[in-house]
């Protein structure tokens, strides 16, 4: 369930805290104008229905015609790794 200004929405197929899919999503908003503003904030819950809880805040703003998206909050890990090229 995601909200912001106090709408809130569902999706139906959930997964775990997905940072870089709501991230996207944060910058698709205001990319897009969706509430009609420059900047948004939201709280972000996924997992519930898959018994991996997670609480993300995200903000997103325009900033010199770019787009920057803060993510914080807390997720359960389900892999951690290093990527070597």
């Amino acid at each position: 369930m995601a909200t912001s200004s106090g709408i809130a929405w569902r999706i139906p197929s959930e997964s775990h805290g997905e940072i870089s899919g709501i991230g996207s999503l944060a910058a698709y908003f205001i990319k897009n104008r969706y509430w009609g503003k420059d900047e948004i904030n939201i709280r972000a819950e996924q997992g519930y229905e898959i018994d991996r809880p997670s609480l993300l805040y995200l903000k997103a703003k325009t900033i010199n015609g770019d787009i920057e998206v803060f993510i914080g909050g807390k997720s359960i890990s389900v892999a951690e790794g290093i990527i070597q090229i």
